[in-house]
């Protein structure tokens, strides 16, 4: 009989109500992120919170959709929760009465214990907006393609929320795919949420993300340490120093040596 996956015993593990048993699949440092309610919580408060969110919706039932676990560390669990009371995990919905959400739980694990989760919520079918007539033509592409300005601008916190939490753009081989499978969306639809709402193509948003990054190692660096720009590059999700010098010159307007300089003029 094969082995049920880490993703269909956490999700039935949710499905007893049983806190205890949810408990156990967490470690007693992990951190786990409610993008519902907006919360998080570390460590020995895990267990109450767990509590306060069976208590607010008693009779949901989950279904997993996709367990996408691996064994690189990182995972993504999507799944469908049905039930009455699912207004109260989503306030941002405004007690509109629903009874079938979707969502996705990204996780960090090792051996079986998660490190940390980042929980979110589907919210597209509940925040459509109907069309005016006068729209730009930007705003017409959106609408054509299912995203509405709340979900643009919804799914911009949540890219911007999971890039400083998980730090994905440190992976200089992470795609768009990747991402997308992680938040949830179609590339296309992801591509979109990114050029209109950040005004910068994907391999752009993850340059911002890698130079903020390289310029807090370089913060880091004593003056009376030597510095080693291809380290700084690699440990800041760069594949090659000559990508790194150009992404920083682009971003910064000087190179990584002048700004590091910079740090130590009296």
């Amino acid at each position: 009989m094969p082995k049920t996956s880490l993703a269909q015993r956490y999700i039935e593990a949710w499905n007893t109500h049983d806190p205890d048993k949810i408990l156990s699949f967490f470690r007693k440092s992990s951190t786990y992120n409610d993008s519902g309610l907006n919360e998080q919580i570390n460590g020995a408060e895990l267990g109450k919170y767990i509590e306060k969110i069976i208590a607010l919706c008693p009779d949901v039932h989950y279904e997993l959709i996709d367990g996408g676990i691996t064994g690189t560390g990182r995972a993504a669990i999507q799944w469908r929760a049905t039930g009455q009371s699912l207004h109260r995990l989503c306030p941002m919905l405004n007690d509109e009465p629903i009874d079938s959400i979707g969502g996705l739980d990204y996780i960090v694990h090792d051996h079986g214990k998660l490190i940390s989760t980042h929980v979110y919520f589907d919210l597209l079918p509940f925040t459509q907006q109907p069309s005016t007539t006068a729209t730009s033509c930007s705003s017409k592409q959106y609408q054509k393609s299912g995203l509405t300005e709340p979900d643009m601008k919804f799914y911009q916190q949540q890219i911007s929320k999971l890039m400083h939490d998980e730090k994905l753009y440190l992976k200089n081989e992470l795609t768009l795919a990747e991402l997308a499978e992680v938040m949830g969306l179609s590339c296309n639809h992801l591509s979109q949420v990114i050029n209109g709402q950040f005004g910068l193509t994907f391999y752009e948003l993850l340059n911002h993300f890698r130079i903020d990054h390289a310029k807090q190692l370089l913060q880091a660096i004593p003056a009376d340490v030597k510095l080693s720009t291809l380290d700084i590059a690699y440990d800041s999700g760069f594949g090659s120093a000559s990508a790194f010098y150009r992404a920083f010159q682009h971003q910064v307007k000087m190179t990584p040596i002048q700004y590091r300089s910079s740090l130590f003029e009296p």
